[in-house]
């Protein structure tokens, strides 16, 4: 394959993806508040109340008294959930068991690409990442680890999680054509790129003397045809998956932090009650016999005036 046109496609797929997430960072925190769930337990909770899942409301003149949250619980509470997903496991968990292989395999092969990354960054100072060292040992043996498992246990996932899809009818019902590609195209991506790994890159020298030229703009020629491959299935994926509802991998921050766990007390003159107010003054674009808003009526005037019964 023609090295630079790879390498390009590699650049390209960067720049797409942190596009993309921007985009949609930008796009999110330029939306109106959100409705909150309020439900508890919530894991910065603070004091005593935490072990059984009460909240700052119960105390007395709440609003006079300062707030303690516990940042340790919110950090233990999103580890679990992202490392372990304990929410799947607690509430499906037969899916847990194809969902986690998935999660964690790409978990171990983002490990992968940065363990690439630190080895092709020290060898443009002179490391030696094949020499005999401590350093360049555990190296190799730390990326191959990640790799080879990450690669096995995301295509573990990808099919469990396509096959469920598909011979489970009531999981088939809520699932569109795009959900089974995502998941075939992860399969053979990294089905792809352990292939490479046995047949052409024992070891992943080539894929770190890859990111090196990647570091140092060097358009080096790529060894074998699996590797390239693997090469532009990864470009593709990298920008594709941002673009796609599988970027929940960090739009999840923002619905824990704002929607599942935001209990900021509502203060009048502070930030919430302004973004309320605002909220409040919009217009409904809908209609229905106990709103009869017609376009005209807003949140406000809708929540405050008095409706009659249409029996």
């Amino acid at each position: 394959m023609n090295s630079v046109l790879l390498h390009l496609l590699s650049y390209t797929g960067l720049v797409v993806a942190l596009a993309a997430m921007a985009r949609r960072v930008q796009v999110y925190l330029s939306t109106p508040l959100h409705l909150r769930w309020e439900l508890y337990p919530v894991a910065h909770e603070g004091g005593k109340r935490a072990g059984y899942g009460g909240s700052y409301l119960e105390e007395v003149d709440w609003w006079t008294k300062p707030r303690h949250t516990n940042i340790f619980n919110e950090i233990k509470a999103m580890a679990l959930e992202i490392l372990f997903l304990r929410g799947v496991w607690e509430h499906n968990r037969s899916l847990w068991y194809r969902s986690f292989p998935f999660h964690f395999g790409l978990y171990l092969v983002l490990a992968w690409l940065a363990l690439l990354v630190i080895g092709a960054f020290l060898q443009m100072f002179g490391f030696d990442p094949a020499g005999d060292g401590a350093l360049a040992t555990l190296l190799r043996v730390k990326t191959t680890f990640c790799g080879v498992f990450g690669f096995l246990l995301t295509m573990i996932g990808s099919a469990g999680l396509f096959f469920r899809r598909y011979l489970d009818e009531d999981l088939r019902n809520y699932s569109s054509s795009a959900d089974f590609f995502n998941l075939a195209l992860i399969f053979v991506t990294m089905l792809t790129a352990f292939c490479s790994y046995i047949f052409e890159d024992h070891g992943f020298f080539q894929a770190r003397a890859y990111v090196h030229s990647l570091l140092t703009f060097d358009f080096a020629e790529l060894g074998g045809v699996l590797f390239g491959v693997q090469v532009l299935l990864g470009a593709v994926l990298m920008a594709y998956i941002p673009l796609t509802h599988m970027a929940h991998f960090f739009t999840k921050y923002f619905f824990y932090h704002d929607i599942r766990w935001n209990d900021t007390p509502n203060v009048r003159g502070e930030t919430y009650d302004q973004q309320i107010s605002e909220v409040l003054g919009y217009k409904l674009n809908w209609n229905a016999p106990h709103i009869k808003a017609e376009g005209k009526k807003t949140w406000a005037q809708v929540a405050t005036e008095e409706t009659k019964d249409n029996d």
